[in-house]
């Protein structure tokens, strides 16, 4: 009966090992008289018998599921605080550290963007068939006066400068002293 119970604990863990490895796993399980066969294999039945009497053990298998660490920096290797990172509908903002876990996961492929006000946004995707550590870098957005804007912008605020000047200039605001002789 000891050996029986070691058996079936040996077999156990060699099973749920190979399923977890292989995610799949066809098996025939043969032992005094019972089989038991399995195509795809989410659920392990095994027989025993004990001085005529059937005994059945059951175990459940599920499929693995998987850790997504994202680590948002900037150019220079500096942890990006406060990015919002969506996964596909789920949605979570970085820490200090710039980093921010979706935990149990299933495997499969997985769109994302990563958004911080000041830089540019980043979407991509990945397949998770393992825990996954995703290293995304944000570029800073550079503000850039536009030639339009120095062409035509800067010489009205000039015109309408000037223009104020010479208004308050003709109605004595401006270079005149209250002093009478």
């Amino acid at each position: 009966m000891e050996s029986e119970i070691r058996t079936y604990l040996v077999l156990s863990v060699v099973l749920l090992l190979m399923v977890s490895v292989l995610g799949t796993v066809n098996v025939i399980v043969e032992e005094e008289g019972s089989i038991y066969r399995s195509e795809k294999l989410d659920r392990v039945v095994f027989s025993t018998f004990d001085d005529g009497a059937d005994a059945e053990e059951s175990i459940s298998l599920k499929e693995n599921t998987y850790d997504l660490k994202f680590i948002i920096i900037d150019e220079e290797d500096d942890p990006i605080e406060g990015a919002n990172v969506t996964l596909n509908d789920m949605e979570n903002t970085t820490d200090e550290e710039g980093e921010v876990l979706f935990r149990d996961l299933e495997p499969g492929e997985y769109n994302y963007t990563v958004e911080k006000t000041g830089y540019e946004t980043v979407e991509r995707s990945l397949i998770i068939d393992d825990d996954v550590e995703e290293y995304v870098t944000l570029k800073e957005v550079e503000f850039e006066i536009p030639r339009w804007m120095w062409v035509v912008v800067i010489p009205v605020v000039l015109l309408l400068i000037a223009v104020a000047l010479f208004l308050m200039k003709r109605s004595g605001e401006v270079g005149e002293t209250d002093e009478e002789v």
